[in-house]
């Protein structure tokens, strides 16, 4: 029969029979690997988007990563004077090593801004203003095990915390909030901020607001949802494309081992 035809091709070339079931095993755990990446870092680009309440976020379209998207002060102002914005945060994000976290996420805001943000006092207040004051998400609290009054290394400046938040957003909850002035300097990044967390004035869509400000900005993406991401991350899409280009290779390496066995 065809099926025992096949079991015998098998077993008369062995060599050649462990090298493709490798190649198709290798291709397949690469697969799979490549896709936990890829929705993990999908997953963090929704909390990212989901960020103080905002409808959705403005970037530098085409930017190798997310930190390094830059808008100016000047093109964040143009977007809080719109008439269809309630409210336009801009936010440096930056990564540093804290403690034992390489990828420790801080955010630069306006702390007027910041008391404006929907977030959970765990203990202590929120930013005063002071240049060297730093909220801790209580995941990054528990983590780092300090508390209120504590002190924090970020970058070479030592930081005090005023105080310990909650948002229920894990990309949040296990960073912190600091000064935006501060964070600016800090990243050598003055008069300029990484995204702008826009919400639609009242009776304005969200689509059409951002829409609106792509074509008056060609230069900068909003990013309403996850499948705009790859806007202001190239490096999820080079992701993306991998898996997608490994997916083939190892569909070809089935093909070809099946055809050997003919």
């Amino acid at each position: 029969s065809f099926f025992t035809l096949v079991a015998k091709n098998l077993l008369r070339q062995p060599i050649r029979t462990l090298l493709t079931t490798l190649g198709i095993a290798v291709g397949i755990a690469t697969i799979v690997a490549l896709g936990v990446i890829v929705d993990g870092l999908k997953a963090s680009s929704a909390e990212i988007l989901q960020a103080g309440g905002s409808d959705f976020m403005v970037g530098q379209r085409g930017s190798a990563d997310l930190t390094f998207s830059t808008v100016t002060e000047e093109e964040w102002g143009y977007i809080a004077s719109r008439e269809d914005v309630d409210r336009a945060v801009g936010a440096v994000i930056d990564i540093s090593r804290v403690g034992g976290n390489a990828f420790f996420v801080t955010i630069g805001i306006n702390p007027e801004q910041l008391a404006e943000t929907p977030l959970t006092i765990v203990n202590g207040t929120r930013l005063s203003g002071a240049p060297e004051e730093v909220m801790l998400g209580f995941r990054a609290a528990d983590e780092l095990e300090l508390s209120v009054g504590d002190k924090v290394q970020l970058h070479d400046m030592s930081f005090s915390v005023v105080g310990i938040y909650q948002t229920g957003n894990l990309w949040q909850d296990g960073g912190a909030y600091a000064p935006l002035v501060t964070i600016q300097d800090v990243e050598g990044r003055q008069g300029v901020v990484t995204v702008v967390f826009v919400t639609a004035a009242a009776g304005e869509d969200p689509s059409t607001v951002a829409t609106a400000i792509e074509a008056d900005m060609p230069q900068l993406v909003a990013i309403e949802d996850q499948s705009d991401y790859g806007e202001v991350d190239q490096g999820l899409r080079i992701i993306d494309a991998a898996n997608l280009a490994i997916s083939l290779l190892a569909v070809g390496i089935g093909a070809i081992g099946v055809m050997n066995t003919m």
